[in-house]
């Protein structure tokens, strides 16, 4: 006990030290977009059609230090087949898929800066900038036309390039890998197992967007 006391109390000081010699804005909001590419398990990803814009995420992130940080995010991934179903609306004849699933993801992950790992020159980071991110989250997977839905943990690791526009605002990019625990239903909307046992599923998410710089510093942890 008394060493786990010592340790929390040297990052305390570790952190104050570092608060108190660099002048920096510490949070960030960003937004983005793209396509999530179902991996595992097999079933149902042949016929998956992954056209469009099928991903969207929201967040926010904290660096206590200029390598360190925190991010909770909220993010909305759909999966849906090339079963085509079609309906007449106002005299138009709509086309949509019936079948897929939907998952809304909460998570909460540990950001680091690569570029003070590789201690990268202040000539290429001021402009460019390279994080990663891993963590856990929390799913609800809803299948198509149904009305349950099935909750899975989550664990994803990724990395984030960065491209500064000015000292408010960058453009990111985004490839992240997600595990999902104990899922029951492929990505077509379909029960996996009769016997409902589960699987650990997988998927890749690739994404651009926009990040916000927020504070009354002169620049950002990201770039300082």
């Amino acid at each position: 006990m008394n060493k786990l006391f010592i340790a929390f109390a040297m990052l305390f000081v570790i952190y104050n030290i570092d608060a108190q010699t660099d002048n920096f804005n510490a949070f960030s909001l960003e937004t983005g977009f793209g396509v999530a590419i179902p991996i595992s398990p097999k079933e149902s990803i042949n016929e998956s059609k992954i056209s469009g814009l099928n991903q969207f995420n929201i967040g926010g992130r904290y660096m206590f230090t200029k390598s360190f940080g925190i991010k909770a995010s909220y993010q909305f991934n759909g999966f849906r087949t090339n079963e085509v179903s079609t309906e007449i609306s106002n005299g138009f004849l709509n086309e949509f898929s019936n079948e897929g699933i939907d998952y809304h993801a909460l998570r909460l992950e540990a950001v680091y800066n690569l570029g003070r790992l590789f201690n990268l020159p202040y000539s290429f980071y001021e402009n460019f900038g390279l994080l990663t991110h891993i963590g856990v989250g929390y799913s609800r997977g809803k299948p198509i036309g149904q009305n349950f839905s099935e909750q899975t943990a989550n664990l994803q690791w990724g990395i984030t390039p960065l491209f500064k526009l000015n000292k408010t605002i960058a453009l990111f990019g985004d490839l992240t890998y997600v595990s999902n625990i104990k899922q029951h239903y492929a990505y077509d909307g379909s029960l996996l197992n009769p016997s409902f046992d589960h699987v650990t599923g997988g998927y890749i998410t690739v994404g651009i967007g926009v990040m916000f710089y927020i504070g009354e510093e002169g620049r950002h942890a990201d770039w300082y």
